[in-house]
């Protein structure tokens, strides 16, 4: 008991002392020949498994009794390991750091430790390095699809690290952005289709202006009904007939309404005797202008 006293003391406080390794043989062999062979299996069961439980409750029993062999020594050191390794495993998948979980499963593989914590974290890395892949490309094309494909990817396993939350916030800002965007096409109205376009112009989406083909298209539009726009207002004034079909043919092509087309539109479809009036209406406010004489359509419309 002595001798198994002196050795448990060396090993537990790490103390190199001459003649150590003759002790724990001769230890081994006088403990070895004490232990029951249950108690053996049981050693060599919980080594073989890795698995804590069977480990604790065997060494227990094997503190109680007084046996410390190799084999005891190896799976006290085992255990030790496993118990480490769980609580690295525990904080990394807790935490969802990828420089935890690297460490963490380095830990467990440098004593080959199979638990089922441990397929988890391997998991989890694996999701946590393609989610800053799919948000590192996001962040830098600031295309919504690949922000929408990053920020779903990540929502599936919560990982909300602070390149997620940048990543979450500038996939809103453009989702803000287009529906602004779609919206203002879908009214065809100039300042709703400026004050978009102009949102697209600010170096809000990660440092940079926003470009899409939905961006594009709106700018077209809003050339285009700017012209119209422009011209229709001419047109009032002088209600030629050519100029106001024209202008009422361009806005339907991209279905643009205001007040002042509206009109123009009534006035095609009503009665033709109304249409003169309104030319003679015009003409007589600028003393000129004879039914007769028509322009051609302005070529910025045909």
């Amino acid at each position: 008991m002595e001798l198994a006293g002196a050795v448990r003391e060396a090993d537990t406080f790490k103390i190199s002392v001459p003649n150590l390794a003759q002790a724990r043989k001769m230890l081994d062999r006088l403990i070895g020949e004490r232990i029951p062979e249950h108690i053996k299996r049981k050693l060599r069961q919980g080594r073989d498994t890795m698995d804590k439980d069977i480990l604790r409750d065997v060494l227990h029993v094997c503190e109680n009794e007084g046996f410390f062999s190799t084999l005891v020594r190896d799976c006290m050191q085992l255990l030790e390991k496993i118990e480490d390794a769980d609580s690295a495993l525990a904080m990394a998948i807790k935490e969802m750091k990828e420089e935890y979980l690297e460490k963490a499963l380095e830990m467990c593989d440098s004593f080959n430790y199979k638990a089922k914590a441990v397929d988890t974290a391997r998991k989890l890395l694996q999701n946590i390095q393609k989610a800053n892949k799919l948000i590192a490309k996001a962040m830098k094309s600031v295309d919504y699809d690949q922000l929408k494909k990053a920020v779903k990817f990540c929502e599936s396993f919560n990982y909300q690290s602070a390149k997620a939350g940048a990543c979450s916030k500038l996939y809103k800002r453009v989702h803000s952005t287009r529906k602004q965007l779609n919206n203002a096409i879908k009214a065809m109205e100039q300042k709703a289709l400026s004050q978009a376009v102009g949102a697209c112009d600010e170096k809000r989406f990660n440092g940079k202006v926003y470009r899409c083909d939905l961006e594009a298209q709106a700018r077209w539009y809003l050339g285009r009904v700017t012209k119209i726009n422009k011209l229709a207002k001419q047109a009032k004034k002088e209600c030629i007939e050519e100029q106001v079909r024209a202008i009422v043919k361009a806005a339907d092509s991209i279905g643009m309404r205001t007040s002042i087309i509206d009109g123009f539109r009534k006035l095609i479809k009503g009665p033709y005797l109304k249409f003169l009036d309104e030319q003679f209406a015009c003409a007589s406010k600028v003393s000129f202008c004879i039914p007769s004489i028509c322009c051609r359509a302005p070529s910025s419309l045909r």
